[in-house]
């Protein structure tokens, strides 16, 4: 088995923290973490539930071209068209969702918006968009509760799939 060396893309805004493995910061194309040398065959994007609830979100942004779904599903498409392994990590757990969503409603209140989600509307429709993506996707999302967890679990499938990446089919 090769030697595990995670690459955290550059771009990572809320780095994991892995327990006795080697990480390196360098560019990934697609995704947060990848392995060293099969950056285009493994791939994890890692998501916080704010961020999750901001990426299922279908409103363009001002100033932006489209919106965080738009974009998100772009990457999806990558990640399927081109890698044998891709997930998304969430720190967290899906009962935090509501409860962010009820903050953001208030913040969004304070702030003077004129059009406000309803937190619980909010919630469903992440919900709604994140089981669309795993049937469109094959997309496999997975809450693992803390960073903590996430990096293990990220370590845990990158062993796997170095334990058997000569019995994997691998993508052209």
């Amino acid at each position: 088995m090769s030697k595990l060396v995670i690459i955290q893309d550059t771009r990572e805004q809320q780095p994991l923290d892995f327990k006795d493995v080697e990480v390196v910061i360098s560019g990934l194309k697609t995704g947060d973490y990848s392995i060293q040398g099969f950056e285009d065959k493994f791939c994890v994007e890692h998501k916080t539930i704010k961020d999750l609830i901001g990426t299922c979100d279908h409103n363009k942004t001002k100033g932006k071209k489209d919106s965080n779904y738009a974009r998100f599903k772009r990457e999806l498409a990558r990640m399927k068209d081109g890698f044998d392994f891709y997930a998304i990590v969430i720190s967290g757990y899906p009962k935090e969702m509501l409860p962010e969503c009820y903050r953001i409603a208030a913040m969004q209140s304070e702030a003077g918006y004129k059009k406000i989600v309803a937190p619980i509307a909010r919630f469903n429709g992440v919900i709604g968009s994140l089981k669309g993506l795993r049937v469109d996707y094959n997309c496999h999302f997975y809450f693992e509760g803390t960073k903590e967890w996430a990096a293990e679990w990220i370590v845990d499938q990158a062993t796997y799939f170095l334990r058997h990446i000569k019995t994997i089919k691998i993508k052209n």
